[in-house]
């Protein structure tokens, strides 16, 4: 029965992307485009293409992924409640919102903030519950907190919060307190490492494994952030075994968030393992065309040659990187390049100067 072998792969997949296993959940859902080629409808088509998209963004392919997912949110106009109830989500907003993570992986950040705002007006219009949440607390709110743009990554939590209130799903919640955990860590309140312990421990109770690594990297820079530095360590360590095996995309920043820990110890040792794992995330970002992980990699190994009297050096590795950005020039890590390659230039300058004199 053809058929409902498509239907059957497709949830089997789902389930595999859910609990983290993307290859697996690739491999199933190759077998379903072969199958639903013949047998199923260009619906089941464009959801395949979708989920492979999001395995393969998830995996760390992005430019494969972003190719996929331009030509499924062109070709899904519409999404028939029909499709909703057989799917889970409304595929077009679902589409956008791994679109938008893929666009600001590759600094398309303006571009990013956009479609993440369709995601969420598509998933609204076809007033499906399971779809806000998706476009909300896997889109919306991970690009706010990417631009460091809290306030609006406050009132997304709010509106997340505020749907669950109504209609109230296990996960989640869960998720949420994870979330709220992030913020509260931003802000220096220490309060939310209480609810990111919490958090993911019910997320490794429950099974679920989408994005795993990002709450886990969180987790780890609030602990360095409150001097916890030991478990720090572990924490990222976790996230970047997590990262190697089933969540390639965030391979990069957990090597420059281990990279970070190395180099707050403030000791030669910790300097050079700190750089190892900088220029490590460089070249991994560089490998997946994660230009907004590289940025962040070579600010934080420009800074740590700044700090050694590598100026000239540090301006070399870091303004190439900022050169190639086109939009998001108002976003924190931009900002942050930006005065660091100033600094940089200010200070490459003074020898030459004090030579004239």
């Amino acid at each position: 029965d053809a058929p409902y072998q498509v239907r059957l792969l497709w949830g089997l997949a789902a389930y595999r992307t859910m609990s983290g296993d993307n290859q697996t959940a690739l491999s199933l859902l190759e077998r379903h485009r072969t199958i639903a080629s013949t047998a199923g409808d260009a619906a089941d088509l464009l959801m395949g293409e979708r989920a492979a998209a999001t395995s393969q963004h998830y995996l760390g392919d992005q430019t494969e992924a972003r190719r996929r997912l331009d030509a499924v949110v062109s070709r899904y106009v519409t999404v028939p409640q029909s499709h909703i109830a057989r799917f889970q989500f409304d595929q077009r907003a679902a589409a956008c919102g791994t679109l938008a993570n893929v666009l600001w992986l590759q600094g398309c950040t303006d571009q990013a903030v956009r479609m993440a705002q369709y995601a969420v007006e598509g998933a609204q219009a076809a007033n499906h519950s399971v779809s806000v949440y998706g476009a909300l607390g896997h889109t919306a709110f991970p690009i706010a907190l990417y631009t460091g743009d809290m306030a609006s990554a406050q009132r997304i939590l709010s509106m997340l919060q505020k749907q669950l209130a109504e209609k109230s799903l296990y996960i989640w919640n869960t998720l949420c307190c994870c979330m709220e955990g992030m913020l509260l860590s931003r802000r220096a309140d220490f309060g939310g490492l209480l609810l990111l312990r919490r958090g993911l421990a019910e997320v490794r109770d429950s099974g679920f494994r989408l994005r795993y690594s990002y709450y886990l990297a969180a987790f780890a820079e609030g602990l360095a952030s409150a001097g916890q530095m030991a478990e720090a360590h572990t924490v990222i360590d976790e996230a970047l075994q997590w990262s190697e095996r089933r969540e390639g995309w965030f391979l990069a920043e957990a090597l420059r968030i281990k990279g970070h820990l190395f180099g707050l110890e403030r000791s030669a040792a910790g300097d050079r393992l700190a750089a190892n794992h900088y220029q490590h995330a460089i070249k991994c970002a560089r490998q997946q065309g994660a230009l907004s992980w590289e940025l962040r990699a070579a600010t934080g190994l420009a800074d740590l040659w700044r700090q050694q009297g590598r100026s000239e050096e540090a301006a070399k590795l870091l303004r190439p990187v900022y050169e190639k950005f086109t939009e998001g020039f108002d976003t924190s890590d931009l900002r942050a390049a930006a005065a660091l390659i100033k600094l940089l230039r200010d200070a490459s300058a003074q020898p030459s100067r004090a030579l004239r004199i």
